[in-house]
């Protein structure tokens, strides 16, 4: 009984001695939720929410975020009558240092975003300034569907050259400064045929453009080589016209080369430098043309000129007493039809497009006999 009534007595001393130390305890919880109570409530809170403005770049789907602070609100708002230097410039750094992000990118109305608050936190303990929290959570809200454009109404594609050795040329001539600065690029350059398919894709993808505020429905556009000359493969595409009309301007130039008293016409012919010691009147008489030769390659993958057109005149080269024969020969080269099917030779300068001689067999030789294993060899009808 002893036993238990000491085991008893014991016990309730420890429960008096507890009971102190709890009271103990709890006094200096008490004094310190008062001190920190205080020094809370000397420091100035302020809500970045307040003073962060978020903005969007960019169409729906595609929008990037950018965050603005307004510091000068947030300094206001922490000096309010406060008069002592010292704690206005450590408002003033503190507001100057306060940034504000979002990682995310391609943002679509709904999107949850985090908003990562940065400051200086020494500034921010120099001027006493508690901020809730180094993020927060957003809606974004008020993306636009960005400006809506045919990517294509401002692209020039021109087919040039003659098929199917022609090629394409992209014009951007958009005024944006954006868009002027984009790239279209064909699925092929050269090599075009006659109504080929040409697809011309812009550098800049569907988002790209959608981050600058444009929404296109394709960024890729076809286009179809249907305005293309082709070149002249038979002699009944020969124009009559035309061929006439060259015709009159290889004999105008005999005429006129044969006149020209900067050289000897008979040199050129039988490169004989004994006519540069003679007396220079020459003149052209009797000027025939004698026949008309249209080459067309037999193997275009060969590569080269596809066709060749030879005019084949003789004419009386008169000095004097003197009366020499001599035979011309003009090449054109590259004879093709237009796209509204006309006929068309390019001429650059008829002076330098002939080549003569006094023997007819040799001129020939050089011009066409050269070609006939690469060339298939027509006849063109003179025109009366």
């Amino acid at each position: 009984m002893k036993e238990i009534i000491d085991r008893t007595k014991n016990t309730a001393e420890k429960m008096v001695k507890d009971r102190s130390s709890y009271i103990v305890v709890a006094a200096v919880m008490v004094c310190f939720v008062i001190v920190l109570a205080a020094w809370i409530m000397g420091k100035k809170h302020i809500d970045p929410q307040d003073y962060i403005t978020v903005t969007y770049n960019g169409i729906n789907g595609y929008a990037s975020a950018e965050c603005s602070v307004d510091s000068e609100k947030l300094y206001k708002t922490l000096a309010g009558k406060e008069v002592n230097m010292e704690k206005l410039t450590a408002y003033r750094k503190f507001a100057d240092s306060l940034e504000a992000h979002i990682e995310k990118s391609d943002i679509s109305n709904g999107d949850k975003l985090t908003v990562y608050v940065e400051y200086d936190t020494q500034a921010a303990a120099d001027s006493g300034v508690m901020v809730a929290g180094s993020s927060y959570n957003i809606r974004a809200k008020g993306i636009g569907n960005g400006t809506k454009i045919d990517l294509f109404s401002n692209v020039e594609v021109v087919f040039a050259g003659i098929s199917p050795e022609a090629y394409v040329v992209i014009n951007n001539k958009w005024d944006d400064e954006y868009l002027s600065a984009l790239e279209f690029v064909p699925d092929k350059h050269t090599g075009i045929s006659k109504d080929d398919v040409i697809c011309v894709k812009c550098s800049a993808d569907e988002a790209e453009l959608g981050r600058h505020g444009y929404a296109v429905s394709s960024i890729s556009m076809s286009y179809t080589a249907d305005r293309l000359g082709s070149y002249a493969d038979d002699v009944n595409e020969l124009d009559k016209d035309v061929v006439r009309q060259i015709d009159e301007e290889c004999k105008k130039t005999i005429t006129s080369q044969t006149q020209d008293k900067t050289f000897r016409m008979m040199y050129r012919a039988t490169s004989d430098t004994s006519y540069l010691y003679k007396a220079n009147d020459e003149r052209a008489e009797n000027i025939n043309l004698m026949e008309i030769k249209f080459l067309k390659r037999k193997n275009s993958l060969e590569g080269g000129n596809e066709n060749y057109i030879y005019y084949f005149y003789s004419a009386d080269v008169v000095n004097g007493d003197s009366t020499d024969t001599v035979y011309f020969a003009f090449v054109f080269s590259q004879v093709y039809i237009s796209y509204d099917g006309k006929f068309q030779v390019a001429v650059d300068d008829y002076k330098t497009s002939y080549t003569c001689s006094t023997d007819y067999n040799k001129l020939y030789e050089e011009c066409i006999g050269s070609r006939q294993q690469m060339y298939d060899i027509l006849n063109v009808e003179k025109i009366k």
